[in-house]
């Protein structure tokens, strides 16, 4: 399958940001 690389970028991206949310999700608590 072959993956486009601004897609994969836009993925990683999107993952590091839920990341981040999610961590400072759990730091208010």
């Amino acid at each position: 399958m072959w993956i486009n690389t601004g897609n994969l970028i836009f993925l990683m991206a999107l993952a590091a940001a839920a990341g981040f949310a999610f961590g400072g999700l759990v730091g208010m608590w």
